[in-house]
Order: structure tokens, then C-alpha cells, then sequence
């Protein structure tokens, strides 16, 4: 069964995606608190939590329990390739099935 991933979280990884190549947050800079980040991109800090713990894991962030993020690197056009959907049929590799599957599948 496919786990739908919330439009808040792909909203949100949008958010983060594109501050960064705005270069409101630079390479070696700290982002805001969880707080923070959530009211700016419109969700909840859980939801931003999550948003993240994904970056982090994508080596995008990095963090220390108790301090805020920290850009570790500013390559993030090959993240914004998943969350388009330029796909036409449902067995395209880039179908909303197929887009939700794999976003859902990197958020957990």
C-alpha cells in the first residue's frame, strides 16, 4: 500500500529547497529554530521535523541535539527532480504514484 506524503511536507521541502538556492541560508550558516521555520513555510513544527530530519539524511543539514540546523552543502537541484511530476502515464518513473512512493519512502 502506498503512503500518501502530506502536501504540507512536499510544501514545505519546497520551502527549505528554495531558501537555500535563494541563498537566504548560505553554506555554514544556521537556520532558524523548528518554530520558526514551520511558521514561514505555513506547517507544523512537527512537520518541519520531519522536513528536517530528510535534509539531514540527504546531507543537505546537519545537526547536534539542541542546536539549530546547519547548511552543509547547497546542492539541492537533484532533490527538486522527486517532487515534479513531468510524468504522463501512472507507470512513469515521474507519476504522481511513483513521485508519492518515493517521497514517502525518504521522509519515514
Amino acid at each position: 500500500m502506498i503512503t500518501p506524503v502530506p502536501p504540507g511536507v512536499t510544501r514545505a521541502v519546497r520551502f527549505l529547497i528554495n531558501e537555500i538556492e535563494e541563498g537566504r541560508y548560505v553554506v555554514g550558516s544556521r537556520m532558524p529554530g523548528l518554530g520558526a521555520l514551520a511558521s514561514k513555510a505555513g506547517v507544523s513544527i512537527n512537520t518541519m521535523r520531519k522536513v528536517t530530519s530528510f535534509l539531514k539524511d540527504k546531507g543537505i543539514l546537519e545537526g547536534v541535539r539542541g542546536q539549530h540546523s546547519r547548511v552543509i552543502s547547497a546542492q539541492v537541484e537533484y532533490l527538486k527532480q522527486p517532487l515534479e511530476d513531468s510524468g504522463t502515464g501512472t507507470d512513469s518513473p515521474k507519476s504522481p504514484r511513483a513521485l508519492w512512493k518515493r517521497t514517502a519512502a525518504a521522509i519515514k
